[in-house]
């Protein structure tokens, strides 16, 4: 059962600078609060390009969920996807998981306490935003 208070926040922010600047913006509002980011990548040739720079740029989260990829329409054979984020988090020592559907998301929000989530992406991540805001304030 989710108890405490909970400020959640959907981001477009989909680039380092962009996530980076978010995370930044929450530790400063909310100081003290953990500040915990569901964060989907948005195109392989976004990770290809960026080349380890999403790891970086959330590093200053307390907690990371790393969902699923969002493809935009990219096909092809790609040696990369969004594991290749949560290594760079292990990297850093920040606590990561994965998801790979809207279920375990809301299982891994489910056990957090009093803090600032950010769902951060271009994908259909707005979605899973809404369903576990929806799902997590009906809870409390």
């Amino acid at each position: 059962m989710i108890s405490g208070t909970f400020f959640f926040f959907d981001d477009y922010a989909h680039t380092p600078d962009e996530i980076s600047s978010t995370i930044r913006g929450a530790r400063e509002f909310f100081p003290g609060k953990n500040v915990i980011v569901v964060f989907q990548p948005h195109r392989y040739s976004r990770l290809v390009r960026e080349n380890g720079r999403f790891a970086m740029s959330l590093k200053d989260a307390s907690e990371v969920c790393v969902y699923k990829l969002y493809e935009a329409y990219e096909k092809g054979e790609y040696a990369i996807d969004e594991t290749e984020v949560l290594k760079g988090l292990s990297s850093y020592g920040v606590p990561a998981v994965h998801a790979v559907n809207y279920t375990e998301i809301l299982e891994w929000l489910e056990k957090k306490r009093d803090a600032v989530i950010l769902f951060l992406g271009a994908g259909d991540i707005t979605e899973a935003s809404k369903m576990s805001a929806l799902k997590l304030c009906e809870a409390h």
